[in-house]
């Protein structure tokens, strides 16, 4: 099964034609920007239909088509004394202001010249602004706070939205009536999108949105939940999830008494071990693992088996993975100044040149020792499971002090 907005993008098009999907009659993706509306109202047939300040210059944005040739597409204005028509040039994007317009209500036809082009109408009125009216809004209802749009470019919101949707952290969304809102979420790695209306009270319905968006952050230490109410603006929730110390050891001592007899005769299997134990490990200390080729380097240690560790972290917008160290995993760790470690050492060297990181974590499941690879330096070997097991508090911290990853904001 496919979801897709109501309106598909240009590019979402190219993509499903690329795969052999071919969609059906579409129609262009309209937004007003430029002029912000002042009200909203609806009318009989249950449509919302923006009120724009006299002396203001509403402008359309017209998406979601492909023209080749001038006077494919046109657009029509038409009110109770004032008409036009504009023929659009050959693009993909195009902003259309509508300029000098006379107090009234009007209509936009944009009209393409095949039929297998949806003709889109949307009503707009041009009034002055009332005294005391009311003013067209969204609103995003979390944490406490209302973050209300007017027309602001983006309103954003930083907090560990883990819960969200929950009792602990409920979350309510509103718009004029029938106003659409994009939700969409999206991390380091994947993203989702959802095309939603306000009901006719103003309420956005989000009970299945919340479900997938709880997954998404319980699964990403770091994501963006964003609500894209087109022109009146952008309410952005940006996601840092915060674990608690204490809640990861008990995870850790749990994992041990589930798992730690499965060690036995891994040894020799690092791809077992490292599904079956490493793995879930690394994630919790909130690393994403992402597999290293090594097919070039020569002189591999017998067994042994590596992956590359990156961080999360945010650039502006956008969130990012980025090397941070890498994982050498072995049937055993060798003695110090054995010739064995040395072997692990050298081939942690060349992986972490061939990776442009200067760290490297050698493990083989319980003893784990960080390798500086910059100063030559080895660390002393900590014994994860006695750590657990017998050590304090104090001991745990050090633990994920020296192997977690350091962008991590702990509880």
């Amino acid at each position: 099964e496919l979801s897709l907005p109501l309106v598909p993008g240009l590019a979402l098009q190219r993509a499903l034609a690329v795969l052999g999907i071919a969609l059906g009659p579409t129609a262009p993706r309209v937004t007003w920007v430029g002029s912000m509306p002042w009200h909203y109202a609806t009318s009989p047939r249950g449509e919302s239909y923006p009120f724009f300040d006299v002396g203001s210059t509403p402008t359309l944005r017209i998406q979601g088509l492909q023209t080749s040739s001038n006077a494919e597409l046109y657009v029509f204005i038409a009110g109770a004394t004032q008409s036009s028509c504009l023929e659009l040039p050959a693009g993909e994007e195009w902003l259309v202001s509508l300029d000098d317009l006379e107090t009234g209500r009007y209509v936009v036809e944009i009209v393409h010249e095949r039929t297998r082009v949806s003709t889109l109408r949307l009503a707009f009125a041009v009034q002055p602004i009332e005294v005391g009216g009311d003013v067209a809004e969204a609103r995003v209802s979390v944490m406490g706070k209302d973050l209300s749009l007017r027309g602001q470019r983006e309103l954003a919101l930083d907090g560990d939205f883990t819960e969200l949707g929950g009792d602990s952290l409920p979350l309510a969304a509103y718009g004029p009536p029938l106003w659409p809102v994009n939700v969409s979420w999206h991390g380091a790695g994947s993203a989702a999108v959802a095309q939603l209306h306000a009901d006719r009270d103003g309420e956005v319905d989000l009970t299945d949105e919340l479900l997938g968006a709880r997954d998404f952050m319980e699964r990403e230490r770091l994501a963006d939940l964003e609500f894209d109410f087109a022109e009146l603006g952008v309410v952005r929730l940006r996601h840092e999830a915060r674990p608690a110390k204490t809640a990861l050891r008990h995870y850790l001592v749990r994992f041990v008494e589930e798992r730690g007899n499965s060690l036995s005769g891994l040894g020799d299997q690092p791809p077992l071990l490292r599904s079956v134990w490493i793995d879930p490990i690394v994630r919790q200390l909130g690393y994403v693992i992402r597999e290293t080729p090594v097919a070039s380097l020569e002189d591999i240690p017998v067994p042994a088996a590596s992956a590359l560790l990156e961080k999360v972290v945010r650039v502006g917008h956008d969130i990012l993975r980025q090397a941070e160290c890498v994982l050498v995993l072995c049937g055993t760790i060798p003695s110090h100044d054995s010739r064995e470690l040395n072997e692990l050492r050298s081939f942690a060297d060349r992986l972490c040149t061939l990776r442009t990181t200067d760290y490297a974590i050698l493990t083989d499941g319980v003893s784990w020792m960080m390798y500086d690879t910059t100063r030559n330096v080895l660390g002393s070997t900590r014994d994860l499971v006695e750590i657990l097991e017998t050590g304090g508090q104090s001991e745990f911290e050090a633990f994920l002090f020296e192997f977690a990853s350091k962008v991590v904001r702990w509880s």
